[in-house]
């Protein structure tokens, strides 16, 4: 499977096309558009996304399946929510009942 020419170019304001190891093309957010002062998101100039998780800590994944119907479920763990195979989805942190979206993944 051969990639995409822009595969790993950052569009300025867009967001960053990098590839996984197994294949799959994962949206990450380039520069963030509005930083709450209490954002526990660390954004990096590769535009990846760092946090120090703390306890209490849950992952609101959201998406949409294959044929179109969408689902939704919450976990504890971001070994678990991050192992989902989304084919289209966003992945959240939800720290004190807010969310801050850490993975899109557009297929």
């Amino acid at each position: 499977m051969n990639a995409p020419a822009d595969v790993g170019r950052a569009i300025p304001g867009r967001a960053r096309i990098a590839r996984k190891s197994f294949g799959v093309f994962t949206m990450q957010v380039c520069k963030p558009q509005r930083v709450a002062p209490d954002d526990p998101r660390t954004f990096n100039a590769d535009g990846s996304i760092t946090w120090a998780p703390q306890t209490g800590d849950s992952y609101r994944i959201v998406g949409e399946r294959v044929d179109g119907s969408r689902f939704a479920t919450t976990r504890d763990s971001w070994r678990y929510a991050d192992g989902i195979n989304l084919y289209r989805g966003r992945v959240y942190l939800v720290r004190g009942g807010r969310r801050f979206l850490v993975k899109r993944v557009w297929n």
